[in-house]
């Protein structure tokens, strides 16, 4: 038998594949036709190499087989050592032994400030539907299920809701693309809905905005099927007692800045941000399959919810900026709302810039001096709320955070009704306050956010005291609703974390 290697190497030096075509002889035969039907026959034969564990590779060939994630070190956490090892168990399923490769993780205290080399084993066979031990379908058993044109909407795993109506879990029929189902109430009004879906349409293109996939009525009722993206910011928050640290606080600024331009590029104004329309990441229940990392970016925020949202430019070619309008009604939510909102001046680009600058102090601060404010009704509570507002200086609201924030909110409350934001001034003023955080920390730019931090220290806390609560309180409160498996979910955490750009 004759052999030839045909080798291909690429240049990280990350992966390595051999192919190797194997010639078999045959015996001639007597006929000239048998011995033309009996060529000589190519097999092609994919050889995985397992790569070297000193060097940084990752084996690429995710299809076949995920053998070893290999980490760089990073110093974002004081003193912390990431450990994962592998523990081998066997199960019996289906009448047949079977070895259990378990990825277990082990993390320090959260107030640690480095990482070492992580070696992370991850088999390409589902890890939890090969553990008897975890319940991997939390839809086992359940039956309240809608069809929905061509997608499933499982009842009972309701993700959010509000006034406008409530969001449920739910997927393709035939693939697996799992999505968001809105279920939206029978009284909201026409218009809004058919802004949600003309303006998530125009932006969906864009990264970091939702795609819609499908819209209909459905027992009288509008549907909007879109993607499934991580829990809000609000939750997040929350989870986080209610403050984020700096460097978060102005990782999100940057990425809502860029959200921001490229709506208004498209002539769109948002008119009600806030923390409960800012969603962490993409989802997917699994995560197993790292190869569709490049598709799911959890770090990503995520601007949602364009049912009060407008267009600012008119004219036959709509290119004209709007005039300006005063004596109309309020529109947005009170906490973070512009101060011309209150007045009723027609928004522009200027107050969703200021609605920002609103939460990221809220953000840093966990409080604004108008919040909590007890009224009669609606009327007088407005009417308070304007009145604090417009009496609180700038100075006294930014008062124990950097002076960049007092400087970006005296910029737009200064703008022109019309006047376009300098938007790199934003990008450069929570740039520079990242890099100078960074160096007075010694730290890396991986592993910022401050949640995935408490999320990869809980479930270690978890694994090693064994406290479900730990676990149910994600589950229920942050998570809830999602199928999610918190193993798999914080492994891609870290995954993803030591590996972006």
């Amino acid at each position: 038998m004759k052999e030839k290697q045909n080798q291909e190497y690429i240049n990280n030096g990350s992966v390595k594949k051999i192919f190797t075509v194997l010639h078999k002889k045959h015996k001639r035969e007597n006929s000239p036709t048998e011995s033309y039907k009996n060529k000589k026959k190519k097999m092609f034969v994919l050889q995985k190499i397992t790569p070297n564990i000193n060097q940084n590779t990752f084996n690429e060939n995710i299809i076949n087989n995920i053998n070893i994630i290999n980490y760089k070190q990073t110093n974002n956490i004081e003193n912390n050592k990431l450990i994962i090892f592998q523990k081998n168990t066997e199960a019996n399923i289906n009448n047949k032994n079977t070895i259990v490769k378990e990825n277990i993780f082990n993390i320090t205290n959260i107030k640690t400030n480095s990482l070492k080399e992580i070696q992370n084993n991850i088999n390409n066979n589902n890890i939890i539907s090969n553990n008897p031990n975890i319940n991997t379908n939390k839809f086992q058993g359940q039956t309240q299920t809608k069809e929905i044109g061509d997608y499933i909407c499982y009842i009972q795993n309701q993700i959010g809701a509000g006034s406008f109506g409530q969001v449920l879990y739910g997927k393709h029929k035939r693939s697996s693309l799992e999505v968001a189902v809105k279920i939206i109430n029978s009284d909201t009004s026409e218009e809004t809905i058919q802004k949600e879906i003309k303006y998530s349409k125009k932006l969906q293109e864009i990264p970091g905005f939702p795609i819609i996939y499908y819209h209909c009525v459905h027992e009288k009722k509008n549907i909007i099927i879109e993607s499934l993206l991580g829990p809000s910011l609000d939750k997040l928050f929350k989870y986080c007692n209610r403050c984020f640290p700096l460097k978060t606080v102005c990782l999100i600024g940057k990425q809502i800045v860029t959200r921001l331009e490229n709506m208004h590029e498209k002539g769109i104004i948002h008119r009600d941000l806030k923390p409960n329309n800012l969603t962490w990441g993409n989802f997917n229940s699994s995560y197993n399959n790292i190869s569709s990392s490049n598709n799911l970016d959890i770090n990503t925020i995520y601007l949602i919810d364009f049912g009060l949202s407008c267009s600012y430019l008119e004219g036959m070619l709509g290119l004209t900026h709007y005039k300006k309008k005063t004596n109309l009604n309020f529109i947005g939510t009170l906490r973070y709302a512009s101060l011309n909102s209150h007045k009723g001046i027609r928004q522009s680009r200027r107050d969703d810039l200021e609605s920002m600058m609103y939460i990221l102090i809220y953000f840093l601060k966990g409080k604004l001096p108008w919040q909590d404010i007890k009224a009669k009704n609606k009327e007088e509570r407005y009417k308070i709320i304007h009145e604090k507002k417009s009496s609180v200086s700038v100075e006294s609201l930014c008062e124990g955070i950097p002076n960049e924030f007092a400087e970006l909110l005296k910029y737009v409350k200064n703008m022109e009704f019309e006047e376009k934001p300098y938007y790199c001034k934003f990008y450069s003023y929570f740039h520079n306050l990242i890099e100078r955080i960074s160096k007075e920390k010694n730290e890396e730019k991986n592993y910022d956010y401050i949640w995935e931090t408490l999320l990869v220290d809980n479930m270690n806390k978890y694994y090693q005291e064994n406290d479900r609560n730990i676990k149910d309180f994600i589950e229920n409160y942050i998570f809830k609703g999602y199928p999610i498996n918190l193993k798999n979910f914080t492994n891609y955490v870290i995954y993803s974390s030591k590996t972006k750009i």
